[in-house]
């Protein structure tokens, strides 16, 4: 590569006379600091989310309907503006495509985020109505006021359980790790204690308990089946359990609608946790949902929320540097090529291609590995091998992972489960919503609307469904060798098109 671009300031010289040229330099450096304020401002502007999902749990607003279809309107407005900002600026190709694409980024982790924390929030309300259930329950049952019923239903499910299961009363009773555990302050509501602290002390004094896994985690498991009918329903899929990480006493008290009751919030339980088998139990909803919290969203490579991510035991100084090295280093490489081969000879296909694998290179090894050291962030597939595909929805899923995920959970999953779409139809939308947001991005950077990108994608979609054919499958080296042969004569026309068209 060195040799390469040694090659290139010869070739320079002997053409202009200058070994580096600083004509695209100049262009991208154009308003650069109306971009970086601009870009400030997109950024600052994600942060509402936090007081907004406040907002949704103090009032126990429910995350349906008319809040969702706001979401979707908000989404709209900043694209909207975005599009506008751009257009008023007359930015260039590169500060246009550059502010586009950071703001679809915002716009997919502002959306993962609310969704993730509105269905949390609900699940939170119903957790809360089954707590009042069961102290009225405890109150008919015991036939006094809730706090000696309370005492009353602690005594009896310490009593009632065998001494090799649930710790013995001590002298003082407010001693008792299990009395503590089980008081009504710490069942109720949201802990950072309950499960935490004081549960690991009674852990093999507690009976063991199973709960269904999380719905959503089943569903996208599921997908991954192709056991799966192209019309799946919720019930057609199996309910594999897990250990309940944060279990109520009462559900071993001898009153079985007490029992019943205790069980059910135990299950809502799980759902506002994010356990990891490595790290173990993350922090519970809502204690989340804080600015500190969403800035390491911002921060982590990711477009999906969770509660908690899986996390390296340090950040590593050197990792940190090599890649700071590698963004700059690349980053040169690719200036010089992009003046000297692309802008002069918009048409070679090659240089062109080269770019492509450049970029590449640079978001995904460098940018996206660099903020995933710095965040300690351990997940570090940002892609898989692409590059063997056999066809083209093989290569939308490989090649750039985090929006594949975010489609998948957002998109794909909502669709099948949610609107009751089938697989094949609910594919079909996804691809179009992608080609949809990629045509965008095209007819900000060239100043045009004229779809090409989108009739492309699109005309994908029958080659997509050749691919899945038994012949196709059993012979992958064919497929493999028509992808390539689509992918270098696909992006070069793609830029003559919108170039000279």
């Amino acid at each position: 590569m060195a040799l390469f671009v040694l090659n290139l300031f010869l070739q320079s010289w002997r053409t202009t006379g200058e070994l580096f040229s600083t004509t695209f330099a100049t262009l991208m450096s154009r308003d650069a600091m109306i971009l970086a304020l601009s870009d400030a401002v997109l950024v600052g502007s994600t942060f509402v989310t936090v007081p907004f999902v406040k907002i949704l749990h103090k009032y126990r607003w429910r995350f349906q309907g008319c809040l969702v279809a706001l979401l979707w309107l908000m989404h709209c407005v900043l694209i909207a503006t975005v599009v506008t900002w751009t257009r008023v600026r007359e930015w260039p190709w590169v500060q246009s495509g550059f502010f586009v694409m950071h703001s679809f980024v915002m716009i997919m982790k502002v959306h993962s985020y609310m969704m993730l924390n509105g269905i949390m929030s609900d699940t939170y309300n119903s957790m809360e109505a089954l707590q009042k259930k069961l102290t009225q329950r405890l109150a008919e049952f015991y036939n006094t006021d809730i706090n000696e019923a309370w005492a009353r239903a602690v005594r009896d499910t310490n009593l009632c359980s065998t001494p090799s299961t649930l710790a013995s009363f001590e002298e003082n009773p407010q001693d008792d790790p299990f009395e503590v555990w089980a008081s009504r302050s710490m069942q109720t509501g949201s802990s950072m204690e309950r499960a935490h602290q004081w549960l690991p002390r009674l852990r093999n004094q507690i009976p063991r308990a199973r709960s269904p896994m999380p719905e959503h985690q089943r569903l996208v498991s599921a997908l991954n089946s192709e056991k799966l009918s192209d019309h799946p329903k919720k019930s057609d899929i199996g309910c594999p359990d897990h250990d309940v990480h944060d279990p109520h006493p009462f559900m071993w008290h001898p009153d079985p609608t007490t029992k019943r009751l205790a069980t059910e919030i135990a299950q809502l339980r799980e759902l506002l946790y994010n356990t990891l088998d490595d790290q173990g139990l993350g922090p519970m909803w809502p204690y989340n949902v804080s600015v500190a919290n969403f800035w390491d969203f911002q921060l982590v490579p990711s477009l999906v929320y969770h509660l908690q991510y899986p996390r390296t035991e340090r950040v590593r100084p050197e990792y940190v540097l090599e890649r700071v090295f590698a963004t700059f280093g690349t980053f040169f490489v690719l200036y010089v090529i992009t003046v000297n081969m692309i802008m002069p000879v918009t048409v070679d296909d090659n240089n062109d291609f080269l770019s492509y694998l450049l970029i590449f290179y640079l978001m995904f090894e460098c940018i996206c590995n660099g903020f995933a050291e710095l965040t300690r962030f351990a997940d570090r597939e940002f892609y898989q091998d692409w590059w063997n595909s056999a066809s083209m929805d093989e290569f939308s899923r490989k090649w750039n992972r985090p929006v594949h995920h975010f489609l998948l959970q957002h998109v794909y999953v909502t669709l099948i489960f949610s609107w009751g779409v089938s697989k094949r139809h609910a594919a079909l939308v996804t691809f179009f919503f992608s080609s949809v947001l990629h045509e965008i991005v095209m007819i900000i950077v060239s100043g045009k609307v004229r779809g090409y990108l989108f009739m492309a994608q699109m005309s994908q979609y029958p080659l997509i469904l050749l691919a899945q054919t038994k012949f196709i499958k059993t012979h992958r080296s064919l497929g493999n060798l028509l992808f390539w042969v689509g992918l270098m004569i696909g992006f070069p026309l793609l830029n003559i098109a919108y170039l000279v068209y």
